[in-house]
């Protein structure tokens, strides 16, 4: 969903996650956000990555749900909903 400074949101139609990027910054492999990605979230030493492979889906995200996007986000960062690590 965003890019963050040392990783980035990510969300998955139920929650949001801050992932760790694995050195590379995430604005290396993604053009734009928010944009929908294949990946495999990873617990490590109290911090969630990925698997080290990320596919970018060639989706359009329209303005509609660009809007519903930032307002579910600002809810969940308000709320202290953004899972930072995995149990």
């Amino acid at each position: 969903y965003k890019f963050m400074p040392k990783g980035a949101i990510f969300f998955d139609q139920h929650n949001w996650y801050y992932v760790w990027s694995l050195g590379d910054t995430f604005e290396q492999f993604i053009d734009e956000t928010p944009t929908i990605v294949n990946a495999t979230l990873v617990p490590f030493r109290n911090k969630i990555i990925y698997d080290g492979f990320l596919q970018p889906q060639s989706v359009y995200v329209g303005s509609n749900t660009r809007k519903s996007l930032r307002q579910q986000y600002a809810e969940a960062r308000e709320n202290g909903l953004i899972i930072k690590r995995l149990d």
